[in-house]
């Protein structure tokens, strides 16, 4: 198994700088490569980065697609890709994506609701599968089986 920290080959990581001050945060970018036909997806593009067009021109990959876990719309989707699962900002490492609703009893529910899917979607995936959240360190679905309290 791959030590954590160290991306697998094909998987390359950007934290961008989204928003504008004073509401800025950093967001993870992913580009996903196949080494031999040099094709490659972007998932997340949250900002302009020229780090991210200096990596993609620089081999000479040709992006095929843009993905994006979420956006300015309910509901968040997850990528399973080649044995990896890009969570967006459903699964973080020790934690989960935030949910909001009218009111607390809403928020509560809408909270179990992703817990649940998280458990009966993603927690199913073998425990060596690697996790790339949208913000954050990677992490695996077996140290969060086991370390992630929310769950």
């Amino acid at each position: 198994m791959e030590a954590l920290g160290r991306l697998p080959a094909g998987v390359e990581r950007f934290q961008v700088m989204v928003g504008t001050p004073p509401d800025e945060f950093n967001e993870n970018t992913y580009v996903v490569y196949d080494e031999a036909t040099r094709d490659a997806l972007i998932i997340d593009p949250g900002a302009r980065d020229p780090r991210i067009e200096t990596f993609i021109r620089t081999p000479g990959l040709k992006v095929k697609k843009i993905l994006n876990t979420h956006g300015h719309s309910p509901g968040s989707v997850c990528y399973l890709i080649n044995g990896h699962l890009f969570s967006g900002d459903v699964l973080f490492k020790n934690g989960v994506g935030r949910t909001w609703g009218q009111n607390k009893a809403e928020e509560k529910e809408k909270m179990a609701q992703q817990t649940s899917h998280i458990k009966t979607r993603l927690l199913v995936l073998p425990t060596a599968a690697r996790v790339f959240p949208g913000h954050g360190p990677d992490t695996t679905i077996g140290r969060e089986k086991e370390n992630n309290f929310l769950l």
